[in-house]
């Protein structure tokens, strides 16, 4: 189960996210999070703009992979970053935070995929 998660929104450019809803998270970091550029060194930010699953299955991984963040305190010790995406655009992104570290498996993926298309979705159609 997460332990944090949170939806961010991409900008009609295409540049930035705003997060739009969030729990688990501290106020400090969602006030730092609250928006960022789709070009920073941010797992959610590399699923936008990769339009694929990121998946981090420890703080090693994680600081392996997005040395911007190596040593900062964080909640949990896995993640998943969903891009949310309607056709080939990029709508947004859904972060997850698990509190142990995690081999995601193939149906955690499927769940996650599952989740993402429906949020997805409801993104798009709350746009119209």
């Amino acid at each position: 189960m997460a332990i944090a998660g949170g939806v961010g929104v991409v900008d009609d450019e295409g540049r930035a996210v705003r997060i739009a809803a969030w729990v688990g998270f501290d106020a400090e970091t969602m006030k730092r999070l609250e928006s960022f550029p789709v070009d920073s060194d941010l797992p959610a930010a590399a699923a936008i703009r990769d339009g694929r699953l990121v998946l981090i299955g420890s703080p090693e991984e994680r600081d392996r992979s997005f040395p911007s963040l190596a040593g900062q305190r964080s909640v949990g010790k896995s993640w998943a970053a969903l891009p949310l995406l309607v056709g080939s655009r990029r709508v947004g992104v859904i972060t997850l935070s698990f509190p142990d570290p995690k081999a995601f498996g193939e149906e955690d993926i499927e769940v996650m995929s599952a989740l993402a298309h429906q949020c997805a979705q409801a993104l798009d159609r709350s746009r119209l």
